[in-house]
């Protein structure tokens, strides 16, 4: 289950939230809360307290995502090149 907040999110102290929350600025969490899922904030930051974590999936930040996208781009263009000039050389 997915919420979508226009700005910030909080979920209070020792509250228990199962589901993904996407804040367009920030998410806080108050102390001993338990989250199982995701808390991704747009803008900001999102706070931890002393808060229990379940199936923390780390999310790569988009440069390194592209970056690995990138590099892996050129090593298949550089394979393809490699075969048409094997394939021209062989005529």
């Amino acid at each position: 289950m997915f919420w979508q907040v226009g700005s910030s999110a909080t979920l209070g102290a020792s509250s228990v939230f199962e589901g993904s929350v996407l804040a367009s600025t920030s998410i806080g969490l108050g102390a001993d809360a338990t989250v199982d899922g995701r808390l991704l904030a747009e803008s900001a930051t999102v706070t931890l307290g002393g808060n229990n974590l379940v199936a923390v999936t780390p999310v790569p930040e988009p440069a390194a995502t592209f970056a690995v996208f990138a590099g892996l781009s050129g090593i298949v263009i550089g394979l393809q090149r490699a075969r048409r000039h094997s394939h021209n050389s062989a005529q």
